[in-house]
């Protein structure tokens, strides 16, 4: 059969009514090649399974590995620790205050949020408000939904409209049935369902809380996910259906430690100055229906997940294995295409290393975790494609314990008994907190992933390093240098040889003002005075000149000895201190000078200011940054190709390249105590029995939710990638980008105590240049620059209001509603931004050999103001030339003219259906003349779908003309028959294997005379359907199977509908979810195609049977 010409390429239009063509050979996907988010370092490694393909959808199912580093309280998932089976999708939510759907929650009372400005908490009503917002009993902040399908990421809170938006306006609709269903529909029209499918079957968890505060009044069982139930086709013919299992499960959420120390006090009996407390703040969540993935089905197939019950690691089960089945189109039997073997019944030891958290009893669980050491996938015929990886061999400590850096890394600190960080009280000597909570740069890669092995023998092989920032002062003015001021005194008696040259000087005294507080040092040394003793010196003094305090006074009154030591002295910022020093006039024999004398020498710090980077030094985060990829051929020891990564704008001490810090590492705050004796005196604060008092906090956490930056603390504005090492490469790409511009903070109470950041999408950083250089002889020559500008759209805010808490009450028993001390609370209002961030502009420069004449072109784009989707492009080269377009889409009809009202009708149906990313109108411009216009007009169907009816097209500013015709579907929403209207051909189509494929064309003959006709030639042979005749045809492996498709296509070429007629027939065989089998021309001539066990083309053979393509697969490097 002869290949689709340019004419024939329908596609263009609808994508069902593309004829097939010949498969090409399957590409092994070049192992390898990995994408990094190079803002954060972070590389993407992910391998790729099976892919599900149906007739209107598809659905990859892979695994997925994050590069940043393992914590240590990280849990494995149940293909093992660090991977993650990425099938489906799921919506997860993060309460904010108490559930939305709370008795007072947010979901009721989203429009009744009060001003924080208008709240009077001296009356008893906004006061009762306010403290049942603040115990949970009301909630006025939207919960944080988190969704994860589909290509789509992000996420929605519920709007002050009572509708749902996403954070960064993509155009998902969303909508919710109750607690336990929502459905999202995508801009193409497509629905995903969660929680809930539409045969009533339950996807969702509820998860039970046992909060840290039993006075906590509200809610404490939520929906906490929502998983993916369907995926539902936009023309709603088509569906992927997902089923769990369900099982127990709990956690232990340690949400924060701390520390307390009083700094003030005030009233009757207070406690003293520095008591300290030591508390902690934790949840355990209890889910008695949590949910694992069990079951795939779709119109032609399924995939089965088995999982078993043995894990030493958790009490949930690990997935062995999963199986593809195709579905025969005669019997509906399933037959298996492959097996997918995770081989993970290994374990990384993790033995228990000193100190747990408080609170947390261990069940053993804790000192291992599931390792996945490789994947297998194997055909029917046991034939098998294996995947090795490789881990860091450094062990990490057992989960729930405290060697824990800053953001929850291990450090290889194994003597921290808590995980409160030590922290300096301002203006004083005094430290909060024991624990070491620095990263580490050698424990913090325990258990990564080193390398990946693959089917080919082939393998890449990682390397990683940790991140590093300075702060932005650092970036702004120079880093502070701490240096040491040293001051001293010496008062000296009686001189008795001249030759010393040393004046006698009984008194000498300096004065000084350090600049920082701190500790210093003060060294003392008096001689003997010869048997002489005096009253009131020898002596040495340190006094405070702004409160005339003695800091330190030594008088030496033994005469026979010297006395000699150091001190160790608090000093204040900016105040002055006088220290002197006096002896008497009087010799010493044992003295160097031979004279009696006091000396005194202090030090204390001082900052400089450094501007040279190459002397900053550089502060380490959490987490790991991508350094090297190195890919290796079998059994190679030398790379055959390397990527190497720079970071940071600059380069300082070391060589470290340097980004910024997007997650604060240590939360101090105050709080208020207010201790009444008198239950009575509550609502007057100056009872004469009570105390106040102010108390310092330490964390142990700093922000919970900070993986909402992809699990990097830092981000860098520059990022330079090697072809090669940095010293040895074949040339560079640098990488810039702009900072993240807002980081939202949510506080959190001292019931839920949980901080967080949240990183909205469109305030993220975003690539910003790119440019690409030639490395030519040690110089290099710059190749091509990439600009990128954007724009922001800013759509929705969502206002919200919170109670923190200023002051707490510590009494007997009484919490009476009727207390009325406006102190005891803050009511604040959050807003948050919903918004979209879009390019305006690119501009490309491509510059000749010598990196000199760059050809510049540049594109500019418009978007709507509603949904912005792009309605208009230009571009423009170095000639002045200009090549644009506009485009509208189905909520712009009213901007179109000339549709017919049936055409009208069908758009706003795909405006109701949220069917509103197509293209519907397309002008396309050249040199502002109008070159060609197309335009698709659809027609709505009984059940509320939209289709395409007819294809428009002009030329050269002439009137529209039509192109293409859809005259028929089926009833699965197949085109059966379809018109060429320029050329007047018509084309019917007949779909075998339960009617999800196209096996015969027939140019020039209507469905109807079409399928008449087969069903004659069937009846003839023996079948009674056409999948009757597709499952004798079979892969066409064995001379029956080709006689069969031999016999039918000479009957129906000899029928007496299309002999002798002008009648053209292709026919075509499929192994579902495999490929083409055979192509059959309209001249009866047959092409045949086999595959491996894997699924690959084989060879290609022609109708004899003779071998015309034999295809074998090897390692493709990068």
């Amino acid at each position: 059969m002869a290949q689709s010409t340019e004419q024939d390429d329908y596609s263009r239009y609808d994508a069902q009514i593309a004829f097939p063509t010949s498969p090409t050979a399957a590409s092994l996907g070049e192992y390898g090649k990995y994408p990094v988010n190079l803002q954060n370092g972070l590389i993407d490694i992910s391998i790729p399974l099976y892919t599900i393909k149906t007739q209107e959808l598809t659905l990859p199912i892979s695994l997925s590995y994050h590069a940043s580093g393992i914590k240590v309280d990280e849990e494995a998932s149940w293909v093992g620790l660090g991977w993650a089976l990425n099938a489906g999708g799921v919506i997860t939510k993060s309460t904010k205050g108490a559930p939305d759907e709370s008795g007072y929650g947010f979901n009721l009372y989203y429009n009744d949020v009060p001003d924080a400005s208008d709240i009077d908490l001296t009356t008893e009503s906004d006061f009762e408000f306010v403290r049942n917002c603040f115990k949970g009993t009301f909630d006025r902040e939207p919960d944080i939904y988190n969704y994860n399908f589909g290509g789509y990421s992000g996420q929605f809170v519920l709007g002050n409209d009572g509708e749902y938006h996403t954070m960064g306006l993509d155009n998902l609709k969303i909508q919710s049935s109750g607690l336990f269903a929502i459905t999202v529909t995508a801009p193409d029209g497509r629905m995903y369902r969660f929680g809930m499918g539409t045969d009533g079957r339950e996807a969702y968890e509820q998860t039970v809380i046992q909060p840290p505060n039993l006075s906590y009044t509200g809610l404490n069982q939520s929906v906490t996910a929502w998983y993916l139930t369907e995926i539902i086709s936009s023309d709603r013919s088509d569906t992927i259906y997902f089923r769990y299992n369900s099982h127990l499960a709990s956690s232990y959420n340690l949400g924060s430690q701390y520390q307390s120390y009083i700094t003030e006090v005030d009233g009757v009996n207070p406690p003293p100055i520095g008591t300290q407390e030591y508390g902690w703040n934790a949840t355990v969540a209890s889910i008695g229906n949590s949910r694992q993935l069990s079951e795939i089905d779709f119109s032609n197939g399924k995939v089965l997940f088995n999982a078993i019950d043995d894990r030493q690691d958790s009490p949930i089960t690990r997935l062995v294995n999963f199986q593809v089945f195709n579905k025969s189109s005669e019997d509906n039997a399933f037959h298996e295409l492959k097996t997918i073997n995770f081989l993970n019944d290994a374990y990384f030891d993790r033995s228990w290393h000193w100190h747990v958290v408080e609170t947390y009893s261990s069940t053993g669980v804790e000192e291992k975790s599931l390792k996945l050491t490789g994947v297998d996938i194997v055909s029917p015929t046991q034939s098998q494609k294996s995947y090795r990886f490789e881990y860091n061999s450094t062990n990490l400590p057992a989960r729930k314990t405290t060697a824990q850096d800053y953001w929850g890394y291990y450090n290889g600190v194994l003597t921290n008994d808590n995980l409160i960080p030590e922290v300096t009280l301002a203006h004083t000597s005094t430290t909060i907190g024991t624990a070491n909570r620095e990263p580490d740069a050698a424990s913090m890669q325990a258990c990564i992933l080193k390398s990946i092995t693959y089917p080919t023998g082939g393998r890449t092989e990682f390397t990683y390093e940790p991140n590093y920032y300075v702060s932005q002062s650092t970036y702004d003015g120079g880093q502070t240098k701490v240096i040491s001021i040293v001051k001293n005194v010496m008062a000296v008696g009686h001189v008795s040889d001249p030759s010393l040259n040393i004046e006698t000087k009984l008194v000498d005294e300096i004065s000084f003002t350090p600049p920082l507080d701190g500790m210093t040092t003060l060294t003392y040394e008096f001689t003997t005075t010869y048997g002489v003793q005096y009253d009131n010196y020898p002596r040495l003094t340190l006094v405070d000149s702004v409160s005339d305090e003695v800091l330190f006074s030594e008088l030496q009154h033994i005469t026979d000895q010297p006395l000699n030591g150091t001190v160790q002295i608090y000093l204040r910022a900016g105040r002055t201190y006088h220290l002197r020093a006096e002896t008497c006039d009087c010799t010493s024999p044992n003295s160097i000078i031979g004279a009696a004398y006091v000396s005194g020498t202090i030090s204390y710090d001082d900052n400089i200011i450094v501007t040279d980077p190459q002397e900053w030094i550089p502060e380490m985060a959490g987490g790991l940054r991508i350094k090297k990829i190195e890919n290796f051929d079998a059994n190679s020891t030398v790379p055959s190709a390397t990527k190497s990564y720079v970071y940071g704008d600059i380069q300082v001490s070391g060589n470290i390249g340097i980004g910024y810090l997007v997650s604060p590492n240590i939360d101090t705050h105050t709080k208020n105590l207010y201790l009444n004796h008198n239950e009575s005196s509550l609502n007057n604060p100056s009872g004469s029995n009570d105390y106040t008092a102010i108390l310092f906090y330490v964390n142990s956490n700093s922000y919970i939710d900070w993986g909402y930056n992809g699990n990097s603390p830092v981000e860098y504005g520059k990022v330079t990638e090697y072809s090669g090492t940095p010293f040895d490469n074949v040339g560079k790409t640098e990488y810039y980008f702009t900072r993240t511009e807002e980081i939202v903070g949510f506080f959190g109470n001292q019931y839920f105590p949980y901080d967080y950041l949240l990183y909205p999408k469109y305030k993220s950083g975003r690539l910003s240049e790119e440019r690409k250089y030639r490395n030519d002889d040690d110089s290099y020559v710059l190749q091509q620059k990439n600009l990128y500008r954007y724009e922001t759209k800013k759509g929705i805010s969502v206002k919200a209001f919170k109670v923190l808490q200023k002051v707490y009450f510590s009494s007997a028993s009484w919490d009476g509603a009727s207390v009325t001390w406006p102190e005891r609370y803050i009511p604040e209002n959050y807003v948050l931004q919903l918004g979209n961030y879009k390019l305006k502009s690119t501009t490309t420069e491509t510059y000749d050999e010598s990196g000199a004449e760059p050809v510049v072109t540049t594109k500019y784009m418009k978007y709507d103001p509603v949904y912005f989707q792009l309605t208009s492009d230009s571009t423009v080269n170095s000639n002045g030339d200009i090549i644009s377009g506009k485009y509208w889409y189905p909520y712009q009809d009213g901007e179109l003219t000339g549709l017919t009202s049936a055409a009208v009708t069908a758009l706003d149906q795909m405006v109701m259906n949220h069917q509103i990313s197509d293209i519907v109108d397309q002008k396309d411009y050249k040199h502002g003349q109008l070159d060609t216009w197309l335009r698709k007009n659809y027609e709505m169907q009984t059940d509320g779908t939209v289709l395409l009816n007819n294809v428009e097209k002009s030329y050269l500013g002439n009137s529209l003309e039509s192109q293409l015709a859809i005259d028929q579907y089926d009833d699965r929403k197949n085109v059966v028959q379809f018109t060429d209207q320029k050329r007047g051909i018509t084309t019917s189509i007949l779909y075998g294997y339960n009617q999800t494929l196209p096996v015969l064309y027939a140019k020039n003959l209507d469905y109807s005379t079409f399928s008449t006709a087969l069903n004659s030639v069937l009846n003839s042979l023996g079948y009674n359907s056409i999948d009757a005749l597709l499952q004798a045809v079979g892969k066409l492996y064995t001379s029956n199977e080709k006689l069969a498709l031999k016999n039918f296509i000479s009957a129906l070429l000899n029928s007496s509908t299309i002999a002798g007629n002008d009648i053209l027939v292709s026919f075509y065989t499929y192994e579902p979810l495999v490929g083409i089998t055979s192509m059959t021309d309209p001249n009866g001539q047959t092409t045949y195609y086999n595959y491996d066990s894997f699924g690959r083309l084989e060879s290609t053979r022609d109708s004899k049977g003779n071998i015309v393509q034999h295809y074998k697969y090897h390692y493709a490097q990068q």
